[in-house]
């Protein structure tokens, strides 16, 4: 029942609800829409800080198509961001990390994941991405990303963090002569 979870949500009275967690399980082919009515729902809740979505749909098919999480962006004082929907694709790139570094300054934790099963869906991140994130999040503790990690970039001593994050790469498109450049 996928339009369940944003018609809960516009029943609740409140809306000052700071943390939520919410699983879905979408049948139809039209997952993306479904994901855009409840970002839409989740944005209305100012006060939020930790949001923890999983969902997934049974029929992917060969072109999945994207959802866009700028509705997410109002929610500016959000710390934990955890957002898995297998047989998705989002609308975050690299170009987009400095945005979502402006309308969540106190991000201690961001987790990405839209694979679960081969095969792999491409994402548009890229090993920049790791380095964006620690640039632009000073509070970031815990980084879990799907990413595209078979063009090794320059590295740069400018942004190289020397702070203490958790890294996780699952799922990541990884070639085996690019290990000692993701390692970097």
């Amino acid at each position: 029942q996928p339009k369940l979870a944003p018609q809960f949500l516009r029943l609740l009275s409140s809306r000052n609800l700071e943390e939520l967690e919410l699983g879905i399980a979408i049948q139809e082919s039209d997952f993306a829409s479904e994901v855009q009515e409840l970002f839409e729902e989740i944005s209305a809740f100012s006060l939020l800080r930790n949001l923890r979505l999983l969902g997934q749909t049974s029929n992917p098919g060969d072109d999945p198509p994207n959802y866009d999480i700028r509705p997410l962006l109002r929610l500016q004082h959000l710390r934990v961001f955890s957002v898995a929907l297998f047989g998705l694709r989002s609308s975050i790139v690299n170009e987009t990390i400095s945005d979502l570094a402006r309308a969540w300054p106190n991000l201690e934790e961001f987790t990405y994941d839209q694979n679960i099963f081969p095969p792999i869906i491409p994402t548009a991140l890229s090993l920049d991405a790791v380095r964006m994130f620690l640039q632009y999040f000073p509070k970031l503790r815990h980084l879990e990303l799907d990413l595209d990690a078979t063009k090794v970039p320059p590295l740069s001593p400018n942004i190289v963090s020397r702070r203490a994050v958790d890294l996780m790469l699952t799922d990541s498109l990884i070639e085996h002569e690019s290990f000692g450049g993701v390692a970097e």
